[in-house]
């Protein structure tokens, strides 16, 4: 992915609605730099056709756009060796710094939207959680989770594509939110085999006296290496037990849905 994009190092992966099926786009991922600023975008798209090529099979190409929806680069991502050898760095040259026009797909590309804030924001956590994860995936929340107060579904993937995990967001009541104030929000990382990795704090209003030590980083840590298998048996910090038991319930819902939705 990073050959398709320059200096792409985060890829957060878009719908791709029908017309842009049919068209033969297979996936749309919006690409950022390691500071989380924007860079281009990234198309993966399947072929039976292509100028002055003969196909024996369709190809997979990746083709990476900037931020003003130019062409960067194409990679030929799946084809048989005959293509392969006709489809070079030469013939795709006519198509660089050009808008993606019929050449390739017989439509004009557009930049997939995302919440750049809400990537921005979001960012140095991923970073944190799953630190080798450089592919981000949102799977749909149904309503029976959101009502539980799962907020986000996120598959992570390493930068050659294999799967790492799953990012949960969460939103529990603490101390807080039994007094008019905002639930806290965990972004809670798992494994593939759905042991917890990371359990990190998105957003809280308790205060040091009433919940707040429970948020304590070393506290948070002690959810780390729990197995999905394993009960939850850590124990509330007192003084503090309504946001830790809040805790413990964030993380329980976590394990929950990598059981429910794997």
């Amino acid at each position: 992915m990073a050959q398709a994009v320059k200096y792409g190092v985060w890829f957060i992966e878009q719908d791709v609605d029908s017309d842009l099926a049919d068209k033969g786009i297979r996936a749309i991922f919006n690409a950022y730099n390691g500071a989380g600023a924007p860079v281009g975008s990234l198309y993966e798209i399947e072929l039976s056709e292509l100028p002055d090529v003969e196909l024996e099979s369709p190809v997979v190409l990746l083709v990476g756009l900037d931020t003003e929806g130019l062409v960067q680069n194409v990679v030929v991502k799946d084809a048989s060796d005959d293509a392969k050898e006709a489809l070079t760095d030469d013939y795709f040259a006519p198509l660089i710094d050009q808008t993606f026009d019929d050449v390739l797909t017989g439509f004009d590309a557009q930049r997939a939207d995302v919440d750049v804030q809400e990537i921005e924001d979001l960012r140095p956590l991923f970073a944190r959680a799953l630190p080798y994860a450089a592919i981000f995936s949102e799977r749909e929340v149904g309503d029976d989770l959101a009502e539980q107060g799962i907020q986000k579904l996120i598959d992570a993937k390493n930068a050659t594509g294999s799967p790492l995990g799953t990012l949960v967001e969460v939103a529990v009541d603490g101390f807080a939110a039994t007094h008019d104030g905002e639930p806290i929000v965990l972004l809670v990382a798992l494994d593939i085999e759905g042991t917890v990795q990371n359990v990190l704090v998105v957003s809280h209003e308790e205060t040091e006296r009433y919940g707040g030590r429970a948020l304590d980083e070393d506290h948070l840590a002690e959810y780390v290496g729990l197995e999905l298998s394993e009960d939850n048996d850590i124990d509330a910090i007192g003084g503090v037990t309504v946001t830790s038991r809040a805790l413990n319930k964030a993380v329980d819902l976590a394990r929950d849905t990598m059981r429910d939705t794997d």
